[in-house]
């Protein structure tokens, strides 16, 4: 029982840490935008439906001087990423991820389509 108390432990730390490692950049969001898309089927007995999936696009100009335009699934839910144009926005980049700060401590994860220099 021990072991397993100390495992989540030292997972709940690791986890918390990558989230704080970030390089966070301020913003402002300038665009957003929703495209439902027809593309899997889902097997149901004998025949298959079709799955809509909707993304959310976003931009933010950042303050470096970069615009990005990333994608954002939403989910079955309807969840979406709370965006008011030309409010500000706390993001941060690492590789091909945009993962923009809902509030302290939560972020979620968009998938970067581009970066343009203004």
């Amino acid at each position: 029982m021990k072991s397993i108390i100390i495992s989540f432990l030292l997972f709940a730390s690791v986890a918390s840490l990558d989230a704080h490692d970030r390089q966070w950049q301020s913003g402002i969001w300038r665009d957003a935008s929703e495209e439902t898309r027809v593309g899997a089927f889902m097997p149901i007995g004998a025949s298959t439906i079709p799955l809509d999936q909707t993304f959310q696009t976003i931009t933010i100009d950042g303050l470096d001087g970069l615009t990005d335009v990333a994608k954002f699934p939403v989910g079955l839910m309807g969840h979406r990423l709370p965006v008011v144009i030309n409010d500000p926005v706390q993001f941060a980049v690492e590789k091909d991820w945009l993962f923009v700060q809902i509030r302290p401590g939560k972020d979620e994860r968009c998938r970067i389509l581009s970066r343009i220099r203004r």
